[in-house]
């Protein structure tokens, strides 16, 4: 039995944007003969696709379903359709897979088992395909890779950033400077959680760059910048709620998509040019990171330190204004006076360190 036989008409409730500059609007989402046709509420029909010509959608649910997918025909995601109806979901997996093994067999003859691993492969590529567009499942397969294969990929990375940006670390790893730890341990933060690491680069690049290996890059120059040692306390704080949130791990499996991903989870590495997509990601500052963002502010209060100087030291470099005074607004200090991050001669001995190359 096909799946066209198994799944002769299904319907689904979805939502359906007609392009970029619409809002989405819910749809009835009607599933026969390979095809979806899309109709608005009184079952008039909008628009009809041939399952051949769509893709998975990496955009999020507009209505935060955390089992929804998102389907488009356009290959600028500009129109799309998310649902989350577990039928429908498994009649489209069904179907690519069918039409791979058909065009497999169409093939020109040679050995058969050849063909079946061909297929088999295909196949799984695709259901993996489809259970990746789930957070969940991204999530599932992210855990599946070792700990040592995230620190031979930061390597990588750091490698990778050295040649893009002339990143240079000026620690080893392991070998932690007495006041960050001063810090990180004011933040409540073990090594296993966080380990900070100053560096300096010949091209401007993110104040903070988090490594799926748990250590947290700190622009030296920026913190020389800086007028207090809250400053970096701040930058520390944000560090540590990405790594508390496994920010970087998830941002590597959104920059290098569902093919590296893959490839990471079976083979235990990042290909050449994925590891240098993977490091021009994590070297760019994010203009949104609420959760972590939050998160610092929490571990900011915690430790009885300032706000004001984290929003300070990222002002200047393009992230909404809103976010900037969120963070400075989130300040439970203010005028009220604090034990510093660090005293003036430990503060001063920290900034004469890591000169710029």
């Amino acid at each position: 039995m096909t799946a066209l036989d198994q799944y002769q008409r299904l319907e689904a409730l979805a939502l359906w944007r007609a392009d970029a500059t619409s809002s989405p609007r819910e749809v009835i989402a009607t599933f026969g003969n390979s095809r979806l046709t899309l109709m608005d509420m009184s079952e008039a029909p909008i628009t009809q696709w041939s399952l051949a010509a769509l893709r998975y959608s990496e955009e999020a649910d507009p209505a935060g379903r955390p089992d929804a997918v998102g389907l488009t025909p356009d290959p600028e995601g500009a129109e799309c359709l998310w649902f989350d109806d577990v039928d429908l979901k498994a009649a489209i997996a069904a179907v690519w897979i069918e039409e791979e093994a058909e065009a497999v067999d169409a093939a020109p003859s040679g050995n058969r088992v050849f063909r079946y691993v061909i297929l088999a492969f295909v196949s799984i590529a695709l259901v993996i395909g489809a259970i990746l567009a789930r957070p969940w499942a991204q999530d599932t397969l992210l855990a599946q890779v070792p700990e040592e294969v995230w620190r031979s990929v930061s390597r990588e990375i750091v490698t990778a950033q050295s040649e893009q940006s002339g990143l240079y670390l000026c620690q080893r790893a392991g070998r932690a400077d007495p006041a960050l730890m001063e810090i990180q341990t004011r933040l409540g933060a073990t090594q296993a959680r966080m380990e900070p690491v100053l560096f300096t680069a010949r091209q401007d690049v993110s104040p903070i760059i988090a490594l799926p290996d748990h250590r947290v890059l700190l622009d030296a120059d920026a913190m020389r910048s800086a007028a207090q040692p809250e400053a970096l306390a701040g930058l520390m704080a944000l560090g540590l709620a990405r790594q508390d949130r496994e920010q970087p791990r998830n941002r590597i499996a959104s920059a290098i998509g569902m093919g590296g991903l893959i490839g990471l989870v079976t083979r235990g590495y990042l290909s050449e040019d994925t590891v240098a997509v993977a490091a021009a990601a994590l070297a760019q500052l994010p203009e949104w990171e609420r959760p972590a963002d939050a998160e610092a502010l929490r571990l900011l209060e915690t430790a009885a330190l300032p706000s004001k100087p984290l929003a300070l030291i990222l002002a200047g470099r393009g992230l909404p204004i809103e976010r900037l005074e969120a963070l400075a607004d989130g300040d439970v200090i203010g005028a009220e006076p604090f034990t510093p991050a660090l005293n003036d001669q430990t503060w001063l001995g920290l900034r004469s360190r890591c000169p710029a190359r």
